[in-house]
């Protein structure tokens, strides 16, 4: 339970099934929503699929069963939390968010990558859940923020609001980009993960938008962790098939006791 393929986490620890798109244009081809919406036709097709696929996408599950899944996981992970969904959607209820950042810190030894496209929800409630009067210590250490953008448009409306979230690490995930992106003045956070559409829907990513992101993090050593890229009209996923300037799939370094370092690949 909770394995995942997506090369910078060990594992997914999705408690909340569905999303609704809400404009952003990486949103437009959504695979968890293809992945959804086909076995949701198979269950109404009365073939045998997990219960959670009798709901449309768009109806937001909460998965409280799934909830303590981290307590569970005794092996140290990296954890991408709803890699399916979004914790921040407006129609997860405050209380659930409130438990899940709980249990973050009830299995501390892990650490969790939380990917938003609800940045300005994001910073209202943790504004709210961990003021100064609460006695929560925020930030947790071992918890990295992170909202996904894939034009100029996003990234300059949504990364001045993630950093001004008080956060041990925040990050931005340019997947998909789809255009040339630039980060202004100071306005570059501490991880920024960037990488092609893929798919049989997916647009076009030239290596010189890939290539541009990650020089733009060269100065104020921002780690980089290239996911993917598009050669030859195909995605490879193999850094040895990529330029040598692109080879690039690094951590930031977590403060937590167990220190997971930046890391280049060889």
């Amino acid at each position: 339970m909770g394995t995942t393929q997506i090369p910078y986490a060990d594992k997914s620890w999705n408690l909340t099934v569905g999303c609704t798109h809400n404009g952003m244009r990486g949103c437009d081809n959504c695979w968890a929503k293809d992945l959804h919406d086909m076995r949701h036709k198979a269950y109404l097709a009365g073939k045998k699929v997990p219960l959670q696929y009798a709901k449309p996408f768009s109806e937001i599950q909460l998965r409280y069963d799934r909830l303590e899944d981290p307590l569970h996981w005794r092996k140290q992970c990296r954890i991408f939390v709803c890699s399916m969904s979004d914790i921040f959607h407006p129609l997860v209820p405050e209380s659930y968010i409130y438990k899940a950042l709980l249990i973050t810190q009830r299995a501390n030894w892990h650490t969790y990558m939380i990917f938003t496209k609800q940045v300005k929800r994001m910073k209202m409630l943790l504004d709210k859940f961990y003021g100064t009067s609460n006695g929560i210590k925020w930030p947790f250490e071992n918890v990295c923020l992170i909202v996904s953008c894939s034009t100029q448009k996003e990234l300059d409306e949504n990364v001045p609001i993630l950093l001004d979230i008080t956060a041990a690490i925040r990050g931005v995930s340019l997947e998909p980009l789809i255009e040339r992106v630039d980060f202004y003045d100071s306005l570059i956070p501490d991880l920024v993960i960037v990488g092609c559409e893929s798919g049989p829907k997916r647009r076009p990513c030239k290596l010189e938008w890939i290539e541009n992101a990650v020089r733009h993090c060269d100065e104020p050593n921002v780690s980089v962790y290239v996911k993917q890229l598009e050669i030859n009209g195909k995605v490879s996923k193999n850094p040895k098939e990529w330029p040598k300037w692109a080879q690039r799939q690094e951590y930031p370094i977590f403060m937590c006791r167990w220190q997971i370092t930046s890391k280049v690949l060889k």
